[in-house]
């Protein structure tokens, strides 16, 4: 279907404030939540980022506490085994965090290495954080959106001296018990503190924030001089998006206010004053769970094991093409 260029003097894109964009999704339901209403998603002529052309006040509440804030306690695996399972998995826990710098007993550095090509097997070593820093002797972490803790007890575990910004109260409060972090309700509060951070981390962040470049500008200030920022967060240019498009998990319309591809967000960082950018995705074969859920919205059913498993197959023979069509986006980038 041929789509045509719109402007609107009521809406802009809110990464550059263009009024002329393309309609990609329109009129799309809330398939997660099921909140009344319809949206629809546009591709900003200027610099092409996605964004809702209407997003919904964040103060109407779009998503129950109980399931999309952190309100349980987090449960962080100790590095002790038990049995030989057990055993082999700390071992692998711990290859792997030699691998980063950290400085641990037992593991083999080499093994971690050989590990990389195993993502998921990395992932379940790493806790499931896509995001994982190197070793960092007393170096300051910032997570922002730290939602229940558990990203920051684990850093704390490992040397870091934690931080977090949860708007929620009580995702902050668990936070700060388990954690030991300091927690502060916005970045506003963090100005004001007497030092500045080594690395500054967002996971599945940004997509929620309508002011992108003031908040990535507000993190640039706080880092030391070539400090760090590591961001996770859905990729537009995703297989998954491509096949289900409207019906693709990753979208969450309204939530998901601004969604981005690997050059829109590259581009985004150097205007922020970043540099030495890694952007990367995940496996395509990871995004399973997007495939399912994806699914099901177009669908209204669970996928069989047949197109489960041509899903999978389909998955790989992309993989080999190409390393940009993975479910999310890993962003590394340095202070200038």
């Amino acid at each position: 279907m041929k789509q045509t260029t719109e402007t609107t003097p009521t809406f802009f894109c809110p990464v550059c404030r263009c009024k002329e964009y393309v309609i990609v999704c329109r009129e799309v339901p809330d398939f997660r939540f099921r909140v009344d209403g319809v949206w629809s998603s546009a591709r900003c002529l200027n610099c092409n980022v996605i964004y809702l052309v209407a997003p919904l006040d964040d103060s109407k509440s779009p998503c129950p506490p109980p399931v999309y804030s952190q309100h349980s306690t987090p449960d962080v695996t100790p590095l002790q085994g038990k049995g030989l399972s057990g055993k082999m998995k700390e071992y692998i826990r711990k290859s792997i965090l030699k691998k980063h710098g950290y400085n641990i007993e037992k593991g083999n550095c080499f093994l971690g290495k050989l590990l990389q090509f195993f993502p998921q097997i990395v992932l379940k070593a790493q806790w499931g954080q896509i995001i994982f820093p190197s070793a960092m002797p007393h170096g300051r972490l910032l997570d922002i959106g730290c939602g229940n803790g558990r990203f920051l007890n684990i850093m704390g575990k490992l040397g870091w001296l934690i931080y977090g910004v949860e708007p929620d109260p009580e995702s902050a409060l668990i936070a700060q018990t388990t954690s030991g972090a300091l927690i502060y309700p916005s970045l506003d509060e963090i100005k004001a503190l007497p030092f500045q951070f080594d690395i500054i981390t967002m996971n599945h962040v940004l997509e929620h924030i309508q002011t992108p470049r003031e908040v990535l500008n507000a993190c640039w200030l706080l880092l030391k001089p070539a400090g760090k920022i590591a961001i996770s967060t859905p990729n537009w240019g995703s297989l998954c998006r491509k096949v289900f498009n409207k019906y693709w998990y990753g979208l969450d319309a309204p939530r998901h206010k601004i969604l981005y591809e690997c050059g829109t967000l590259k581009t985004l960082l150097q205007e922020s004053g970043f540099s030495e950018h890694i952007i990367s995705t995940t496996s395509i074969r990871e995004g399973m769970v997007s495939f399912r859920k994806s699914y099901f919205f177009r669908f209204g059913r669970s996928p069989s094991t047949i197109i489960k498993t041509s899903w999978f197959f389909v998955s790989m023979l992309a993989e080999l093409c190409t390393s940009s069509l993975g479910e999310e986006i890993i962003a590394w980038a340095r202070k200038k």
